[in-house]
């Protein structure tokens, strides 16, 4: 299945998408970063300092990854703070920089309605012997 992290915006608890044309003007403005068009997504791929490849997705109104890397989340904030939004990861932490998550203000309410879900559906251990 895999961990994903997404860049959103929210006002309040409302999601506002970031739009296709922001992505490809910040892509515009940084030589650095190169797409390709797959129809209804984008793959962006960004070159690093150290010649690495980074990659990510733009799909419905957000980019995300999955199983990122510090450095990919790094770039993730980066691109975050261009777009005037934040990284948060599946289990609704905001990240401030790869090291330091908080609960954001917008996703307080989402938390809490998550919280006894996740204690409801906690599976026990069994143990079976043979």
């Amino acid at each position: 299945m895999g961990y994903h992290l997404t860049i959103i915006r929210t006002s309040g608890k409302k999601q506002m998408p970031i739009s296709r044309e922001e992505i490809l003007e910040l892509i515009e403005r940084d030589n650095s970063v190169s797409y390709k068009d797959r129809g209804d997504y984008l793959n962006i791929k960004k070159i690093t300092d150290a010649s690495r490849e980074l990659y990510f997705i733009y799909q419905d109104g957000v980019v995300w990854v999955k199983n990122p890397s510090r450095e990919i989340t790094q770039a993730l904030i980066f691109i975050a703070d261009k777009l005037g939004g934040r990284v948060r990861g599946d289990e609704l932490e905001t990240y401030i920089s790869p090291d330091k998550v908080i609960v954001h203000p917008d996703d307080k309410h989402l938390v809490e309605q998550a919280q006894p879900i996740a204690k409801s559906t906690k599976k026990k251990e069994t143990f079976v012997s043979y």
